[in-house]
């Protein structure tokens, strides 16, 4: 997973796709994972352990200077 200044891209060794920020409905951290919530049905979740805690620092004040994090 790769976040940069145009959103959130997914890639596997067979498939690549990225998302807009606009795309997320909510972004949120809840029980250790954080939930990028697209609609109802749909969101992408990425457990906060996958990242070291620098970076997950990082990723919040990201997403709180563009207002996109949810509490």
């Amino acid at each position: 997973m790769t976040l940069d200044d145009e959103g959130l891209t997914l890639r596997t060794p067979s498939s690549e796709g990225g998302l807009p920020w606009s795309a997320f409905s909510r972004i949120q951290r809840h029980s250790g994972f954080w939930i990028f919530t697209i609609n109802r049905a749909q969101a992408v979740i990425f457990p906060e352990r996958a990242m070291d805690e620098s970076a997950s620092l990082e990723l919040t004040r990201f997403l709180q200077e563009r207002k996109l994090l949810k509490a």
